[in-house]
């Protein structure tokens, strides 16, 4: 599940902005303007941010389009400086390493280190000055990469997320991003390099550029800036790795990698931070050949419940993630064994709804790709709940948005009255999807509240429109022509449950307009507690006749024959279209700001799995479904569950497809070649061309502004000098302020 991870020092990535990389950081004091220092603060009204010291002591962190301060003082807030507001940045020539930035506005952000939400102070006049002194560094180590931040920060979006992309494709490819064997192989002389990959590692609204590397001991992934100071290199054991998928990345399918891990048995062996990795690749051939690396690998998965040939198989079962149209025979023979399992009662209705959740893409690393489950319960007001009752649970074979039919009159309405004569933009029924990363984090606010105040530039929604109730949440998706969403697998772990369903003590959630605080959810009468909830939730699912008996009719809606098409408009299944690109529908796309568009807008109004079964799925035998499995089981397999959840429900399956096959597999790999396919060297072709165009208008540009400015009477120096002239002379600085 999505929680805030302890970090060794504050600043995390989740305080900068979409896209923004970080450059770097140095031991520095930051002398603070007078007006907002404590001595003076008392005659200043501009703003409600509290009074700072004189002088703060920290770091000095460079970031693509912002400057941050972080003090060392936990009392004072991290200070972050948007360069787009810049108005002046000025370097001594004391030789003391000083600089002042002279900048509109700055954000003031974990105050006393809590997550709560950030204060934008404006300084509309003259702005105020902010000098910063370098303890150990030069001005020539800084003010270079500040003169590209400045020019970065003042493009357009378009151009920004061009320049970005360019950037991070040049640090990938640049020497800094080596492995270092010296520092952090584990076993110098008898452990060896089998492939060494450039790649980005993803996790919800953050990203680390680094190298990724297997050997034959262990998982690294050795990051450019150790950002968060818990270690620039993160290691696994390779025989603690219960899977290898391929995964989707940018509406990108097949290139990016997850690996799931299991706990080490030796506590002393080193271990991810995380109970999986997410990485996105430059390419499908390089992504396929570290697959093809750990998949094959002689010790994968040996120390995991499953053993290697169960790591094995379960490779080669997501060999074809989020490609399933695509996916070879042997494969989808495997997806129809789990199905079969499933069926006898072999898998719960959990663990496989799970499984089919990484099978079609989705994945815990990624808000607009996390793993949906269905409401399955409609009763949130009885005393007692009583799962022999039809009417207890929710409609299966209906989407969220069609559940209610006055709504979905008025839905179909509106359907009808659109124009059906684009094919780029067919009619919709809904504008929302049942999952992106708003409704993720509507439920696990409680668990991570950084990640929300990243989504939300910096502020928690009005207590009224935050999950409060349970009662209310279903209310509302029964009612609201917006709200459509489905739920998420926490919802059915015990141990996972409480901690989303309960704040902790210093979280600043509010009241709602009755005055009731929000820091617990509003349980349902019948429920005693959160971890009582989540163990009749996961009953409902698992245990009951309802749910064994039509479970199939909504993983038809979700992963299978009315997910799109005609199935889908039979069903009133039918979202935006750009909820359902895929790489081949990117690819018809020449303009490349429509393109980048697309992209912004799956990642942030969600994406439909991808599809797992073309016909309609068959239903649950009734004999297993009497049978059929209640949760989690003893203590330890709800800690297990609780820590490491799709690894767990990966684990439950192979071994059913073990004891269904009476443990006798093919497990060769050798036929999984990469083959490039016609219309991904095509993209290639046309990408390396656009690149190449990209450069030469650059050049042309620079050579004609560096024209005007030499001609007498040439144009006004420009807010922020050009990534040519990020270099020039650091004692004459930047000032850019007018008259």
């Amino acid at each position: 599940m999505l929680r805030q991870r302890k970090a060794a020092q504050r600043f995390s990535p989740l305080l900068l902005d979409e896209g923004e990389e970080y450059e770097g950081d140095w031991v520095a004091v930051l002398s603070t303007p007078r007006e907002y220092q404590k001595q003076t603060r008392a005659s200043s009204s501009e703003t409600t941010m509290e009074a700072l010291e004189a002088e703060l002591k920290g770091r000095l962190r460079i970031c693509s389009m912002s400057v941050v301060f972080d003090p060392t003082d936990l009392r004072s807030p991290v200070l972050k400086f948007p360069l787009r507001d810049a108005s002046s940045l000025i370097p001594e020539s004391s030789g003391q390493g000083k600089f002042t930035l002279t900048t509109t506005s700055f954000t003031a952000m974990k105050q006393n280190n809590l997550d709560v939400p950030y204060k934008c102070v404006r300084h509309p006049k003259n702005g105020s000055d902010w000098t910063f002194t370098l303890v150990y560094a030069n001005l020539e180590q800084v003010i270079p990469r500040l003169h590209e931040a400045l020019y970065l920060s003042q493009q357009g979006r378009h151009d920004l997320v061009r320049l970005l992309r360019e950037r991070l494709e040049d640090k990938l490819k640049g020497k800094d991003n080596t492995f270092d064997t010296a520092m952090y192989l584990r076993d110098a002389i008898n452990e060896k390099i089998l492939t060494s990959v450039p790649c980005v590692l993803r996790a919800p609204l953050v990203h680390s550029p680094g190298v990724l590397v297997v050997t034959t001991e262990c998982v690294y992934f050795q990051q450019l800036n150790d950002i968060e100071g818990n270690s620039p290199c993160k290691i696994h054991q390779v025989r603690d790795v219960v899977a290898c998928c391929k995964k989707k990345s940018a509406l990108r399918e097949q290139i990016a990698l997850e690996l799931l891990f299991w706990k080490p048995r030796n506590p002393g062996a080193p271990r991810w931070d995380t109970a999986s990795a997410f990485f996105a690749f430059r390419s499908r051939r390089e992504c396929h050949e570290a697959w093809r690396t750990l998949a094959t690998h002689a010790d994968v998965g040996r120390d995991t419940p499953i053993g290697h040939d169960g790591a094995r198989l379960a490779c080669k079962l997501f060999a074809d993630s989020s490609a399933r149209p695509k996916a070879r025979p042997d494969t989808l023979a495997l997806l129809e064994k789990v199905t079969s399992c499933w069926q006898r009662g072999s898998v719960s209705n959990f663990h496989y709804l799970v499984a089919l959740n990484l099978l079609s893409g989705r994945t815990f690393n990624d808000l607009s790709q996390w793993p949906v489950m269905p409401w399955v319960l409609g009763d949130y007001t009885s005393t007692d709940l009583d799962l022999s009752r039809k009417e207890a649970f929710r409609d299966l074979s209906k989407p969220v948005g069609a559940l209610n039919g006055d709504r979905l009159a008025l839905l179909r309405e509106r359907f009808a009255m659109m124009p059906d004569d684009d094919p780029e933009n067919p009619p919709f029924l809904y504008g929302t999807h049942y999952s992106n990363p708003g409704y993720v984090m509507y439920w696990l606010v409680r668990a991570a509240p950084g990640h929300l105040l990243r989504l939300q530039s910096g502020r928690f929604d009005a207590p009224d429109r935050m999950f409060h109730s349970m009662q209310e949440s279903w209310s509302s998706v029964l009612s609201n022509q917006a709200d459509v969403k489905e739920l998420i697998p926490e919802f059915f772990v015990k141990g996972l449950a409480v901690k989303f369903l309960r704040a902790n003590e210093s979280l600043p959630l509010g009241s709602r307009q009755n005055g009731k605080p929000i820091d617990e959810v509003e349980l349902p009468p019948w429920a005693n507690g959160p971890a009582d909830f989540a163990e009749k939730h996961r009953r409902a699912l698992d245990e009951s006749s309802y749910a064994n008996a039509n479970l199939n009719e909504w993983i038809d809606l979700i992963f299978g024959c009315k997910q799109r098409g005609e199935g889908a408009a039979g069903a009133d299944n039918v979202f935006h279209v750009t909820t359902y690109y895929t790489s081949k529908d990117l690819a018809k796309i020449d303009d490349e700001v429509r393109r980048d568009a697309i992209e912004q807008q799956a990642q942030e109004f969600g994406q439909t799995p991808g599809q797992l079964f073309s016909s309609a799925h068959p239903r649950r035998n009734a004999v297993a479904g009497a049978a059929g499995g209640a949760g989690a089981g003893s203590p330890d397999g709800e800690r297990e569950e609780e820590e490491w959840l799709g690894s767990t429900c990966v684990c439950r399956v192979v071994e059913a497809l073990m004891a269904e096959g009476g443990g006798k597999w093919d497990l060769d790999l050798s036929g999984y070649a990469y083959v490039e396919e016609e219309e991904e060297a095509r993209a290639a072709r046309e990408q390396r061309w656009k690149q190449a165009q990209d450069r030469q208008r650059r050049e042309q540009d620079r050579l004609r502004r560096e024209k005007k400015e030499a001609a007498p009477g040439g144009e006004e120096p420009k807010l922020i000098a050009s990534l040519s002239n990020r270099l020039m002379s650091f004692g004459s600085g930047f000032n850019f302020r007018k008259g």
